[in-house]
């Protein structure tokens, strides 16, 4: 493998474990969120959409 393909394998794995820690820290954040301020999901509509965004989490149940 010469020189140029290593740059480009490491450049991809960097682009890919910057996107899972974007990923992960949207999620953290967003539990965060949701547990620290507990007024967002006290109105319907609010609680609606967080089981909406609950329900579509490509995560297997």
């Amino acid at each position: 493998m010469n020189l140029g393909h290593l740059a480009l394998l490491y450049l991809g794995i960097a682009v890919l474990a910057v996107g899972c820690a974007t990923f992960v820290g949207g999620l953290v954040y967003l539990i965060w969120l949701v547990f620290s301020e507990p007024a967002i999901i006290r109105n319907e509509i609010g609680a609606r959409v967080l089981m909406h965004v609950y329900e579509n989490l490509p995560i297997g149940r």
